[in-house]
């Protein structure tokens, strides 16, 4: 009965490392891809409007540590009506505002930059 444990244990545990293992390369492999595609394209400006901001929160917490990361995104309109969600850092996400019209320059799915336009 032991052995039938033991052997069903290590089954199980060798199932699963490689279950760990194949997520780990599955998503090294898939940001290569992402970053790979965005370098093949061209770096774009066009003229935008702001219509969505939003954040993600995620991690652990407990009465001690905070493990928190946030990641904040913002939704661009073009003039074709054409809706691009881009992911931005906090001091740029802190700077724009829903309804800014300015001129977002990105390459891909990766952003550059927004000037808002000065009225």
């Amino acid at each position: 009965m032991n052995n039938f444990m033991f052997n069903n244990f290590n089954t199980i545990f060798g199932l699963i490392s490689a279950l760990i293992l194949g997520v780990f390369i599955f998503t090294i492999i898939s940001k290569f891809a992402r970053w790979s595609s965005n370098n093949s394209k061209p770096v774009e400006t066009k003229s935008v409007m702001v219509v969505a901001k939003r954040s993600h929160a995620w991690g652990q917490g407990g009465a001690t540590h905070q493990h928190v990361r946030t990641s904040y995104y913002v939704t661009f309109e073009l003039e074709n009506k054409e809706r691009i969600e881009m992911h931005v850092n906090s001091k740029m996400y802190g700077s724009i505002t829903e309804g800014d019209v300015g001129m977002l320059k990105f390459q891909g799915t990766r952003f550059h930059h927004f000037e808002r336009s000065r009225w």
